[in-house]
């Protein structure tokens, strides 16, 4: 019987770069459990987030609503982080959710359409607690643009947004 000959590996380009030994502690101990080289791990790791973007292009069927839908689940997690709480928590976190996604929306829409949003960098100790929700949604999604832009980050929109999270959701007190 004829020995079966090993297929033709493709030619590798050699990369140097330098990481944390933490970070090479984890890619070596990924290699190991998936009985890979250390360079194999990360090759299929790198192959593999140019993929990711191919892939959820294909799922939301353009780049828009890929950004929009990467965009409004940022303004949710910094929702989260804000208040400590899922933004699907309860009624008061779902709200101020809507909001913030209904800010991105607005983001969006093509320049003719677009409505100036100064309001974010107002105080809104006064407001109502509605008005209160969409302003929080309309900061994070500023921060998030901003984020996005790769705009310098404003630390009066996050102290805002901190300030409006903490009276709507008494982060320090009691649950919702």
């Amino acid at each position: 019987m004829a020995k079966k000959s090993k297929p033709a590996e493709i030619p590798r380009e050699g990369v140097n770069t330098r990481i944390t030994k933490e970070l090479r502690e984890k890619l070596d101990a990924a290699a190991t459990a998936a009985g890979r080289s250390t360079g194999s791990e990360i090759e299929r790791r790198l192959e593999r987030s140019f993929r990711i973007k191919d892939e959820l292009l294909a799922l939301f069927e353009d780049e828009r609503t890929l950004h929009a839908v990467s965009a409004i689940a940022m303004t949710w997690i910094a929702l989260e982080n804000a208040t400590g709480k899922p933004w699907y928590h309860n009624k008061d976190t779902i709200e101020a959710a809507q909001h913030a996604a209904h800010s991105i929306v607005g983001m969006l829409k093509p320049a003719r359409d677009a409505a100036v949003v100064s309001e974010t960098e107002k105080a809104v100790d006064e407001v109502a607690k509605s008005e209160a929700k969409r302003r929080l949604g309309m900061l994070l999604a500023e921060h998030v643009r901003r984020r996005i832009r790769r705009d310098p980050f404003d630390d009066d929109i996050d102290a805002a947004a901190i300030s409006i999270a903490d009276s709507l959701f008494d982060i320090n007190g009691a649950q919702h």
